[in-house]
């Protein structure tokens, strides 16, 4: 009988234990199952390529050819774009032969022999020689770096700006590339501000949009090179005020944010500002404007991708990771490993949608289906609903909030509220809600049903069921 017992006993305590542990166990057979339905959408890691390895073959033709010495198909290959009026595009072809002629400048010096008056060639011995200067100096910072590394950091550079001014001579007038080779050597030369004004006068009375001169300028104004934070941000408006839609300087915002938050060692939650997440839509609606054959489209996307992450959004993330493809471009580019960075920030999406962490503009969502009739309207009864300014204290920056408040008897008692959320190219309504108003400075309870998300055609489907369900419903005021 003893023994009939304590199996009574065991058998009760692994049915307790069972009920406690199984759920949680098939949650996450979900889970994992709904990663790998999102990881089918998205290039898998081992096809990921970095901007640049994989060069289109007119291109890697030139660089083949660079590489054997002959400097003449890399002549043609700029001077097929010598005569555009968009200096960004002339800036971006320059780059694949930068880095070849960093490596070997063989070809390089045989160009510049043979043909000296080429603004291109001089363009391209200034970015050699820069970056000549950077591997003395090295990446470490300043307190590092020996007297003699400076030495020679300033020697080459010095050399470097005599080339860009043989540039300025050899260009046409118009032209702001040469004036924007010098703006990394302002900063690694110390100019001041005075003076990088005027280079900085010169570039924009050129090109007023040049999306690299711009990001090399920010760099010049943050607070580890000349400037301050606030210098940064004045710059970054006066570039903002004037910009066209699509032109991607929007970009630049985001890349301010970073460098502030990460010079001052800030928590997380400085990326999930109102300011930080209008800088990120401001570069979504940029990107939707934006030419496709944009120079540098990919890697704007990238800084967007990179922003939704850091600003709780893995939905429109997840998405943008989709439209990146295979390429890798934006902030991993300055990671030792690009992919592998790459990689580790798509997964943290993948696995935060999974969860249903990721619903809309960054809401909860992509749990079972709810069950039961959303609640809509006011509560019945001799009430009327009125216009309220509130802040929900749980609610994602990333959305619109608009509410409504019903007064009884001259008292705000009930409060409904929408949260609109934006996608990339479209916005839905993520949640609506009835709160308590117990009053003013104390904390609003939310509580209600998620409403449904509008599909195609205006249809309205069943929502998710939300974090908080299992609740009471809030009580309807008397009459």
């Amino acid at each position: 009988m003893i023994l009939v017992s304590i199996l009574l006993i065991l058998g009760v305590l692994v049915v307790a234990g069972a009920v406690k542990v199984v759920p949680p166990l098939l949650a996450l057979g979900r889970q994992s199952r709904r990663e790998e339905e999102l990881r089918g959408i998205l290039v898998p890691r081992e096809k990921l390529v970095v901007k640049g390895d994989e060069p289109p073959a007119e291109l890697a033709a030139v660089l083949d050819a660079a590489r054997s010495g002959d400097w003449r198909p890399a002549a043609g290959y700029l001077a097929e774009v010598g005569a555009y009026r968009d200096a960004s595009l002339r800036w971006a072809r320059l780059g694949p032969l930068c880095t070849v002629a960093a490596e070997d400048d063989t070809w390089l010096r045989r160009w510049r022999e043979e043909d000296p008056r080429n603004t291109a060639a001089a363009l391209v011995q200034t970015s050699v020689l820069v970056s000549r200067a950077a591997a003395i100096r090295t990446s470490k910072p300043a307190s590092e770096v020996s007297a003699e590394q400076f030495r020679g950091f300033h020697e080459v550079l010095r050399e470097a700006e005599q080339v860009a001014l043989q540039a300025v001579e050899a260009a046409p007038a118009e032209d702001a590339n040469p004036w924007v080779a010098q703006i990394v050597i302002a900063m690694g030369l110390s100019w001041s501000r005075e003076d990088f004004r005027t280079l900085w006068a010169e570039v924009v009375a050129r090109d007023p949009h040049h999306l690299r001169a711009h990001e090399a300028a920010l760099q010049y104004w943050c607070a580890k090179w000349h400037g301050s934070h606030e210098l940064m941000h004045a710059f970054v408006d006066t570039a903002l005020a004037s910009a066209s839609a699509g032109s991607l300087l929007t970009v630049l915002r985001i890349r301010a944010f970073f460098e502030q938050i990460s010079r001052d060692k800030a928590p997380a939650e400085a990326y999930r500002t109102p300011e930080f997440t209008a800088a990120v839509d401001a570069l979504l609606a940029d990107l939707a404007q934006a030419d496709p054959t944009h120079p540098y489209l990919q890697d704007a996307r990238g800084w967007a991708a990179w922003g939704l992450v850091k600003n709780a959004r893995p939905v429109q993330s997840l998405e943008l990771f989709r439209v990146m493809g295979r390429e890798v471009a934006g902030p991993w580019l300055d990671h030792e490993d690009p992919r592998a960075a790459f990689y580790r920030m798509r997964e943290n999406s993948v696995q935060a949608v999974a969860r249903g962490g990721g619903g809309g503009g960054g809401w909860g969502g992509g749990g079972a289906r709810g069950r039961g009739a959303a609640r809509r309207g006011p509560p019945r009864g001799g009430s009327r609903w009125g216009a309220v300014s509130v802040t929900l204290l749980d609610s994602h920056p990333s959305s619109t909030l608009q509410s409504r408040t019903l007064q009884s008897g001259g008292r705000v008692e009930w409060m409904e509220i929408s949260v609109i959320g934006s996608e990339v190219g479209r916005s839905r309504t993520l949640q609506s809600a009835l709160c308590k108003v117990r009053g003013a400075g104390e904390q609003r309870e939310r509580r209600g049903k998620r409403l449904g998300q509008q599909g195609p055609g205006g249809r309205v489907r069943r929502g998710r069921r939300p974090w908080w369900r299992g609740r009471p419903a809030p009580p309807r005021p008397r009459r």
